[in-house]
């Protein structure tokens, strides 16, 4: 389990310049998930909040982006919706800005949706997967 979760950590963090990676620490604890993952930079440190009895994807990314903001942003890449990988891009928040300024930032986000403290991205279940992709769907028809 926390193998994947600290793989995720890993991935975003070859994105990022050397002296802005997030150090990611798997700690063995006393509960049925079976560890905490710590996250730390300079001057910060968060222990992702997982389940008492597992730990999960979207959890992890979510921390991620809470400790790479405000200088960086994750966007999930909605095309991926539906696929058995999810893809996601991590750019500067100025490289964010310049795209929104090029294309609009409801384009943009349509596209490559923002990573919030409420984002759910591999706990939907199919019907939510489904539901979202029809209304992705419409969208770009009615465009």
């Amino acid at each position: 389990m926390e193998r994947d979760e600290g793989d995720i950590i890993q991935c975003f963090n070859d994105q990022l310049p050397e002296s802005d990676r997030i150090t990611c620490e798997i700690i063995d604890i006393d509960k049925p998930r079976g560890v905490d993952i710590v996250l730390s930079s300079h001057d910060r440190k968060l222990t992702i909040l997982f389940a008492d009895d597992r730990t999960d994807r979207d959890s992890a990314i979510r921390a991620m982006q809470d400790m790479i903001a405000p200088r960086y942003q994750i966007r999930w890449f909605m095309e991926s919706l539906g696929n058995d990988t999810l893809a996601y891009l991590l750019l500067s928040t100025e490289q964010w800005a310049e795209l929104e300024k090029q294309f609009g930032k409801e384009k943009l986000e349509f596209h490559f949706q923002p990573i919030t403290s409420e984002s759910v991205m591999f706990s939907l279940d199919m019907d939510e997967v489904f539901g979202l992709i029809e209304t992705r769907q419409k969208a770009r028809t009615s465009e």
